[in-house]
């Protein structure tokens, strides 16, 4: 029987012993090479698309041409037209995919390939809330850029702490950006122009339900012309439901004494999570048959093995 307590778990997760939030990376995006998509540039509406879809949205403003086609360097690529140049951030029109699976908190990698013919042309990426999931207007938009200052630095002032803009060139370059999926800005713009507005600007942390509904955007912005989006990633750290639910199912027992969590009839590792789905502890070493956790306080605790998870309370 093997007994963990919080402060040990903290200094084994600080020496780098465990993974980030106990679980792995993973790709998130579906055919991100784009060689079974087609966006149909006639369909210039507000709905939205099922969930790894790639799609165009358009809202109010309707001045481009979004569709798939074929390349000779990369295989397949989004092509987007533009007939006029689009500053707004809000309601320009952009191309999406609403991710499938649930990442977890920590650092999401967005990855992509692209081009322009036109001088000067830019594409911002960012990764946002969708509008029926926990998204609200001015309030949770998108999660904030890893390298963006908060509180907010003079320097980060005149650009946006959600979208990360790249100057094209008219040769295939690959762009990355890293989006911290713990915190959400309420504002897509800049601070300084959301304060001209009689707005603020500010964070907000995000939880499992933010990142439950979410999608990669690209937008061609300040450009007269084409763009051209080929090879889309977004790596992220795995969900604790992802992870677990691609193991076989597990029967345990909980039993608790004071602070101390027994559990035991284990055949699979186990993770003992708080409600704010931070790790608490974690025996990795399937087949201990019984493992002890100390919790630092009351509360409800998360207890998961294999697919089987359970709610428990400490008094």
């Amino acid at each position: 029987m093997k007994r963990t307590s919080l402060l040990f778990g903290i200094l084994l997760f600080a020496a780098g012993t465990f993974a980030q939030s106990g679980v792995t990376n993973k790709e998130f995006v579906t055919d991100g090479n784009l060689a079974a998509s087609t966006i149909d540039p006639a369909v210039q509406t507000a709905s939205w698309a099922g969930k790894g879809v790639w799609a165009s949205r358009f809202g109010s403003w309707k001045d481009a041409t979004i569709s798939v086609v074929a390349d000779t360097e990369r295989g397949h690529a989004i092509k987007a037209s533009y007939t006029k140049t689009n500053n707004d951030y809000d309601n320009g029109p952009y191309i999406y995919q609403r991710l499938k699976d649930q990442p977890g908190a920590g650092k999401a990698t967005v990855g992509f390939w692209a081009k322009s013919p036109v001088a000067n042309a830019v594409v911002g990426a960012s990764l946002r809330l969708w509008q029926f999931g926990t998204y609200e207007f001015r309030v949770r938009q998108a999660f904030k850029l890893d390298d963006y200052s908060n509180p907010v630095t003079a320097a980060d002032s005149t650009r946006s702490g959600a979208v990360k803009e790249f100057k094209l060139t008219d040769s295939w370059a690959y762009y990355t950006v890293v989006i911290d999926l713990t915190q959400i800005v309420n504002e897509l713009g800049y601070p300084k122009w959301a304060v001209s507005q009689g707005r603020n600007y500010y964070f907000v942390d995000a939880n499992d339900n933010d990142r439950k509904e979410m999608y990669v955007c690209f937008q061609g912005l300040r450009t007269v012309g084409e763009v051209y989006i080929a090879g889309v990633s977004v790596i992220a750290p795995e969900s604790v439901a992802t992870s677990i639910s691609r193991q076989p199912s597990a029967k345990f027992s909980v039993n608790i004494v004071d602070r101390d969590i027994l559990i035991s009839g284990l055949s699979q590792p186990v993770r003992l999570y708080n409600m704010e789905g931070i790790l608490i502890g974690e025996d990795s070493a399937a087949g201990n048959g019984s493992v002890v956790f100390t919790v630092p306080s009351g509360g409800v605790y998360i207890v998961k093995s294999g697919k089987t998870s359970k709610s428990i309370r400490v008094k």
